[in-house]
């Protein structure tokens, strides 16, 4: 993959080396290389930005990260080629936020390869609201490692791998849905995990799978078309509160909130 640096980014991005700034123009772009945008510059984009990220295209931004698309326009993320690397926020102390972000179509290549998570996020501070991410024919569409974040109204919908993927990580959903994955709809490790008011389907087999002392708090929560809504293991920690399981489209058989009981975890129900 070429790398490429700040000088050679101007036809889609104002770069204010005074206001140590880089933002997307406005329009419809081509992400086939590597960008960094380093530490000391704050990545910007707004609402009727669009980036196709092909050929391996990776975006790396060390520095503060916002993009904030609109209801109307949202910033959009895609890979027509499925060879795109996505977006990578790596490890600072700056904020990132994405709004009314949406990404999708981020299918698979013409010799099956599938591609990594099209965001992921290493180390930061993190505030994720009223996002979309659809179609998402990768490993996992969103991956958190080492992150303190919010996730308030987004919608992860119909994709091969899991949703969400987190590592040491202390993260709250709320008002979210997560739908229709192939290999589940979230997995944790070492993290800590709250969701509450939200809406989990068709994660197949497994819907959320958390591990290695990792606790999950289920809250106001609404369980639908999944074998095993909850597989929890390996010294973890599982609250479960006002919660609902629809199991009309499994036998009674079928249904356990733990696949495997001798794995080690504590559970404390209060089902409704």
């Amino acid at each position: 993959v070429r790398s490429r640096g700040l000088g050679d980014v101007y036809k889609r991005q104002v770069i204010d080396r005074e206001e140590k700034l880089v933002e997307f123009r406005v329009g419809s772009w081509i992400i086939d290389s590597s960008i960094l945008i380093p530490k000391s510059y704050a990545l910007r984009g707004g609402a009727g930005v669009s980036l196709d990220f092909r050929a391996g295209g990776l975006l790396v931004a060390a520095g503060a990260v916002s993009l904030q698309g609109s209801g109307e326009q949202p910033f959009v993320m895609t890979s027509t080629d499925g060879l795109g690397a996505g977006l990578y926020i790596s490890r600072g102390d700056e904020a990132a936020s994405l709004e009314h972000v949406t990404v999708k179509d981020w299918v698979k290549s013409a010799d099956d390869d599938i591609p990594l998570a099209p965001v992921t996020v290493v180390g930061r501070s993190l505030s994720i609201s009223n996002c979309e991410f659809r179609n998402i024919n990768s490993d996992m569409s969103l991956r958190l490692v080492g992150v303190r974040a919010s996730i308030f109204g987004c919608e992860l919908r119909d994709g091969l791998g899991v949703a969400v993927s987190l590592y040491e990580s202390d993260v709250l959903l709320e008002g979210t849905t997560l739908e229709n994955y192939s290999e589940g709809l979230l997995f944790a490790e070492l993290s800590s995990v709250t969701f509450r008011s939200s809406w989990l389907n068709g994660g197949q087999e497994y819907g959320v799978t958390v591990n290695k002392r990792s606790n999950l708090l289920v809250q106001f929560v609404t369980f639908k078309d999944t074998v095993v809504p909850i597989l929890a293991s390996d010294d973890s920690l599982v609250d479960i509160f006002e919660t609902v399981v629809d199991t009309s489209g499994f036998a009674e058989a079928d249904f356990n909130w733990l696949a495997d009981n001798n794995r080690i975890a504590t559970w404390r129900f209060q089902e409704r």
